[in-house]
């Protein structure tokens, strides 16, 4: 079934049921969201001891939710400081 025929299902259903007899609005497709792969890129890096154990104290006080949204605001937080991109 294509747009066509849903808004033409939509229109006749709005009809028997004596709903007004403007049709509807086509149904606009929803934004497929991007899969982790597309979004993301795996790094292996090493990070201070200090520095982690810090983070993790965050984490599991739940000041911040995941680890990965924490380190790329962080990179990008630093990147907008310090070079123009």
């Amino acid at each position: 079934m294509n747009k066509d025929d849903v808004y033409e299902a939509k229109r006749k259903i709005n009809k028997i049921n004596g709903s007004n007899d403007k049709p509807m609005k086509p149904i606009t497709p929803v934004k497929e969201r991007q899969n982790f792969d597309e979004k993301y890129k795996r790094m292996t890096t090493y990070i201070e001891k200090p520095l982690y154990q810090i983070m993790e104290r965050l984490y599991k006080a739940q000041k911040i939710q995941r680890k990965t949204e924490f380190i790329n605001a962080a990179i990008k937080e630093y990147i907008g400081n310090h070079y123009r991109f």
